[in-house]
């Protein structure tokens, strides 16, 4: 907990917030950049419908990113900065348990995103303490 005390509120805050961000653009922009251009093509052609879909499954990825990003922003190892994204997946509501199965069903809720990545930071920083 020693080191989650270095981070001031607003500090804490401002880094979340930025990784979300930055995994907002990031999980954003390929289908926002190439949908447009190759929609029609998409309508003709295997390959293009592929690139299509390709684009469009890096939105269901924005609460993984900003999981991963938000942990990188406060040094945390490989193997919590994959929890926190795995968490933020799965909290966000990206994602639909159903019959024994995981489906992506969108991007989730932000709101859920970034509860659920402050919340297992600072999880995170309360099991270092203890381990």
């Amino acid at each position: 907990m020693n080191e989650l005390k270095k981070y001031s509120l607003g500090e804490f805050w401002q880094r979340l917030l930025s990784a979300v961000a930055m995994a907002i653009v990031v999980g954003v922009t390929p289908s926002a950049i190439v949908s447009p251009f190759i929609s029609g093509l998409a309508k003709t052609s295997t390959f293009w419908a592929t690139i299509a879909t390709a684009t469009s499954l890096c939105q269901y990825s924005v609460p993984l990113a900003a999981g991963i990003l938000a942990a990188t922003r406060f040094n945390l190892t490989m193997v919590e900065s994959a929890s926190v994204g795995l968490a933020s997946m799965i909290g966000s509501g990206a994602t639909l348990a159903k019959n024994g199965t995981f489906t992506l069903v969108g991007m989730g809720d932000l709101i859920n995103t970034i509860i659920i990545i402050a919340l297992t930071i600072v999880v995170m920083f309360f099991i270092r303490q203890i381990l």
